[in-house]
């Protein structure tokens, strides 16, 4: 989580401002790495994000709760993708997602990868 928070201390910055595409994958980020990219977008400094990969991080149902958070406080509203696969969301995540979702903050998405999230029959 540290290169993480790093990332972030730049985004922070006002480093990245022009950012469309952030691609995180397979970077084992968890709900402490998440916590880190939920300030940096509730604070707006990701506001012109298109497109965003966190699939295979381990976010779990915590990590979910705070993107759902990120996501509530409107400051992506320009995201088309999200990718979520292999986070190991379960059903609790899904309904964390769905409540973030719920309330119309991603009016623009228009993809949403969820695959390998063990969502289950509760998560549908």
């Amino acid at each position: 989580a540290e290169g993480m928070r790093l990332l972030c201390e730049a985004i922070g910055a006002g480093k990245l401002s022009g950012l469309q595409g952030l691609h995180l994958a397979g970077n084992k980020l968890g709900a402490e790495g998440m916590r880190w990219l939920g300030e940096a977008i509730k604070a707006g400094k990701l506001s012109g994000l298109q497109k965003l990969w966190l699939e295979n991080n381990e976010l779990g149902a915590e990590g979910m709760r705070l993107l759902g958070e990120a996501i509530k406080a409107g400051k992506l509203s320009g995201l088309q993708k999200l990718w979520l696969e292999n986070n190991e969301l379960g059903a609790e995540g899904m309904r964390l997602l769905c409540e973030a979702i719920g309330a119309g903050k991603l009016s623009g998405l228009q993809g949403l990868h969820l695959a390998g999230n063990k969502l289950g029959a509760e998560g549908m």
